[in-house]
C-alpha cells in the first residue's frame, strides 16, 4: 500500500533481457570458483523466468491505480521504475 504522494523505487531483471548478455552472465556464474554453482546458475535462471515484461509491470501499475510513473534505462537486463501515488 502506498500513501497519498508516496514513491515506490523498483528495479528488476527484465524476461526479455537480451539474449547475449543473458548467455554470457550464465556462462559467468558457470565459471565461477564455488561449490554452489549449479544452485546459483538454477536460481539466477528462474529469477529471471519470474521476472516481468514492461508491459506487464505497466497493467500492475493500472490496477494499483498508480498513473504517474516513468522507466528509467538501465540496459539490456534490467528495468528501474519509478512511481508516485497521487496526493
Amino acid at each position: 500500500m502506498l500513501v497519498p504522494g508516496g514513491k515506490v523505487f523498483v528495479n528488476d531483471l527484465r524476461r526479455d533481457a537480451d539474449e547475449f548478455m543473458i548467455n554470457y552472465k550464465i556462462q559467468e556464474i558457470k565459471n565461477c570458483n564455488s561449490l554452489n554453482v549449479e544452485w546459483f546458475s538454477n536460481k539466477y535462471i528462474a529469477t529471471l523466468c519470474s521476472s516481468y515484461l514492461i508491459d506487464e509491470v505497466k497493467d500492475i501499475l493500472g490496477q494499483a491505480q498508480l498513473d504517474q510513473y516513468q522507466f528509467l534505462d538501465d540496459g539490456p537486463m534490467t528495468f528501474t521504475l519509478v512511481s508516485e501515488k497521487p496526493k
